[in-house]
């Protein structure tokens, strides 16, 4: 697979994780075509802003380069701030996807309190869409009403009396989920049919 296939299909990734989030995605950016594509990669033209009325801004930046460091990542946000959410500046989700894999000097950055609220994402690891795999089960984000009702259903005291699923989990890192979150897990069986479990996001 060259980098042109890649990117295309982790661009198709990206945009289905954003409306798996609730966000509204415009018809000609999910049907954009391969050979239209690599217009906008030739032109240098792979950047993305989605503004939707029922969610945040977003800014998707493509790093190609083959290394990137905690100071490229620093610079990248704040351009990306300064020129594109000048109205959006507080609100505004930057997600990167980097074509080199970051080590952990670059991901202590996106934990520091000015860098908060950016996603870095390599990649080899957004060219195939992790919830359409087919030893993925279903995750669903449930409502505070449903956690508490499957509180008492359980006589459970809080939810962290359920297993635990950590923010650095491929799943809670698609959903973008927060410490707290509850997922319900839909999976099927030959003998019980549906059946379902539950984690809490730590």
């Amino acid at each position: 697979m060259d980098d042109l296939e890649k990117l295309f299909r982790a661009r198709k990734t990206i945009l289905e994780m954003l409306i798996d989030r609730g966000y509204t995605i415009k018809d000609e950016l999910i049907t954009l075509t391969k050979d239209e594509f690599k217009k906008l990669f030739y032109s240098k033209n792979l950047d993305l802003l989605i503004e939707s009325a029922n969610k945040q801004t977003v800014y998707i930046k493509w790093l190609l380069n083959q290394k990137i460091k905690p100071n490229l990542i620093k610079d990248t946000i704040d351009v990306v701030r300064d020129s594109e959410f000048v109205e959006q500046k507080i609100n505004g989700k930057v997600i990167i996807i980097s074509k080199a894999k970051p080590n952990t000097n670059v991901i202590k950055i996106l934990k520091e309190k000015d860098y908060r609220g950016t996603e870095l994402f390599w990649l080899q690891a957004v060219i195939f869409n992790i919830t359409k795999h087919i030893l993925v089960p279903k995750h669903t984000l449930m409502s505070e009403v449903d956690v508490n009702i499957l509180l008492e259903e359980h006589y459970l005291s809080n939810k962290y009396n359920l297993p635990i699923m950590l923010k650095s989990d491929p799943i809670a890192r698609y959903f973008d989920l927060k410490t707290g979150d509850v997922c319900r897990i839909t999976r099927y069986s030959p003998t019980s049919g549906e059946y379902f479990s539950y984690r809490v996001v730590k």
